[in-house]
């Protein structure tokens, strides 16, 4: 054979290696949700239907959970950061978008999940089940789209960089102080469907000036080191010209009252006075505790501007009218100062609108007004009717009514301060529901009918969302009921749900920060990786922090094991005296189980997750 023909034919025989998957991906046949069973177990095929829920990866070693329904059955769609960030239209992939996807089934802990692991095998498609033309829709890329070389969006560092010096380019999201003369001052900066911590300290600081201070929608480049700080990335800044403002390009207009006062024009003249501004929601922070206020932050393209409402304003915000990220409104309220910084606080629910724009460019907006119950007519009220529900049955369609529900109680976590409830985690085996009580109801329950991990309850109380999670809330004492062994009767669900399905809910839902596992110390692994759990022992010893990065170690026992239990300033800070833990207390830990040099710890990120059972044993 001459080497012309030879040529030819390895040129013949790369082609074909080039197409080939796509050939084999075009062959990959479509199975419905229903049709997916422990057989297919390492197949490769098709799915669509309608995206239920994604929620987002808790660490960066863990991936993106999207659950895509057919409402018939629902499937657990795993993919990693590397993944989402080079899907084109991935600010696209949002509750009820319908997608195609082609990837394999496989088992993890008992589970089937279907893995995504190239960003070409997911399909955007409409109404019509047919693909869609993407095109660059975000405002991320149309903000950022045109970078010079050697610039890249938060969401491209890679942990492959620890060390290196790189420049991003984003969208400030929120600015924070440092909190003492040794923490650094932190910016919050989006892009590329990811975000990164920018930290830099006081030194940095006092160059770039007050005048300098990064706020909440300014464009920025910085220059900085990856860095880890806790398990998660972030970039060091040792110089304040390596942090440069960047014009806002491209910035989303929305339609505006004629008495509106621009985000990035609001100053010291403005405080104590009325305004109204408009604009989108690109950021919330719920209250950390009832009495505390919610956090949004408004961006209207020039500026950004943070809105404080308490839960009172909150509850009264419901379907539409109820604040989201994405979304745009027009708001009315005081303008006051909060830890140096600016802020609008709204006191009244009415004062909140909803701006939408038509395609004529007209500006339409609803009032938040929230009419009284006739309670001697409506199902769900607190003493006639309320409704009677199976906890996987409870939904957000039924936020401000009152629920009667059944379950089993798999975890307790006390109030730590006059502030913050009890929260008792109420489950019926495959759903379960926070049900949360103050101190004034919790000093009147008789201790025959006070939660425990193992009772089962009837409860009755009002439902709400909290860091938007739904919760019952408890008025009094007696709408608490003990159940027996005998006399129980949790309902289940009547509508149509394959055991598989059902099975799989059950085992993602333990182990989480909503439904930790209650364990003896004896029985953690290293298994249970990444899991929360909740333990009770004796502190045995205590190692205090030795610097502002180091965290606080204790040493807690049982009869049978012991654990280190690890805490940072973040929660040290915000203990109190009585609430910090001594040598010899008895403490109840709820926490993250991790692996730290091969030891098994249980990290803390709460204070209200420490708590002081029995200080003199």
């Amino acid at each position: 054979m001459t080497n012309k023909k030879i040529s030819r034919l390895m040129i013949v025989i790369f082609s074909l290696l080039t197409i080939f998957p796509i050939l084999i991906l075009a062959q990959v046949k479509t199975v419905p949700l229903s049709g997916i069973s422990q057989s297919k177990i390492g197949e490769t095929f098709t799915v669509q239907g309608r995206i239920a829920n994604i929620i987002p990866p808790k660490s960066a070693t863990a991936p993106y959970s999207i659950y895509l329904t057919d409402d018939t059955d629902t499937l657990l769609i795993v993919a990693w950061e590397k993944v989402m960030s080079r899907i084109p239209f991935r600010d696209q992939l949002k509750p009820d978008a319908r997608v195609k996807v082609t990837g394999t089934l496989r088992e993890y802990r008992g589970n089937l999940n279907f893995y995504l692991t190239e960003p070409g095998n997911i399909v955007l498609l409409g109404d019509d089940l047919e693909p869609v033309n993407i095109g660059n829709s975000s405002e991320s890329s149309v903000s950022f789209q045109d970078l010079p070389p050697g610039v890249s969006l938060p969401g491209e560092i890679e942990r492959s960089q620890m060390g290196r010096k790189v420049t991003i380019q984003g969208m400030v999201r929120e600015y924070r102080a440092a909190r003492s003369e040794t923490a650094p001052h932190s910016i919050f900066l989006e892009g590329g469907s990811g975000s990164l911590r920018v930290v830099y300290w006081d030194e940095v600081a006092s160059s770039l000036g007050s005048q300098n201070t990064p706020k909440p929608g300014q464009n920025l480049r910085i220059r900085g080191t990856v860095d880890e700080f806790r398990g998660e990335l972030q970039l060091k800044v040792t110089n304040a010209r390596d942090i440069q403002p960047v014009k806002n390009e491209g910035a989303t207009s929305y339609p505006a009252p004629s008495d509106f006062i621009p985000l990035d024009s609001i100053g010291e003249s403005h405080k104590g006075k009325e305004i109204t501004v408009t604009g989108k929601i690109i950021d919330m922070n719920p209250s950390q505790d009832a009495a505390g206020d919610n956090k949004a932050t408004l961006m209207d393209g020039a500026g950004a501007l943070i809105i404080l409402y308490d839960n009172h304003v909150a509850e009264r915000l419901k379907g539409d009218l109820k604040l989201e990220m994405g979304k745009a409104y027009e708001i009315k309220g005081v303008i006051l100062e909060e830890s140096g910084m600016l802020r609008l606080k709204v006191s009244d629910a009415s004062k909140i609108k909803v701006v939408s724009v038509k395609k004529d460019g007209a500006a339409s907006k609803e009032t938040a007004i929230v009419s009284d119950r006739d309670s001697s007519k409506m199902q769900g009220t607190e003493n006639d009717d309320p409704l009677d529900l199976p906890i996987g049955s409870i939904s957000s369609e039924h936020l401000g009514l009152y629920i009667k529900t059944k379950g089993r109680v798999v975890s307790l976590t006390p109030s730590w301060q006059e502030t913050a409830p009890n929260v008792a985690q109420l489950s019926s085996g495959a759903d379960s529901i926070s049900v949360v009580y103050w101190k004034d109801v919790a000093d009147t329950i008789p201790e025959e009918k006070k939660p425990e991990a193992g009772k089962i309850l009837q409860i009755t109380g009002k439902l709400r969302e909290f860091r938007d999670e739904l919760q019952i809330k408890l008025y009094k004492a007696g709408d608490i009921i003990v159940l027996s062994e005998m006399e129980e009767t949790i309902p289940e669900d009547t509508s149509e749900k394959p055991a598989q399905k059902r099975d799989r809910t059950d085992s993602l839902e333990k182990g989480t920060s909503a439904n930790p596992l209650v364990l003896p110390i004896s029985e953690l692994t290293g298994e249970l990786e990444e899991q929360y759990v909740i333990i009770k022992g004796k502190v045995t010893d205590i190692k205090p922090s030795w610097q502002p990065s180091a965290p606080t170690k204790l040493t807690v026992s049982d009869d049978k094991g012991k654990v280190v239990v690890v805490y940072w300033a973040d929660v040290s800070d915000k203990l109190s005296e009585e609430k910090k833990p001594a040598k010899g207390q008895i403490l109840q830990v709820k926490g993250k189980i991790s692996t730290y040099r091969d030891e098994l710890q249980v990290k803390v990120s709460e204070p209200e997750d420490l708590v002081i059972v029995d200080k003199n044993p």
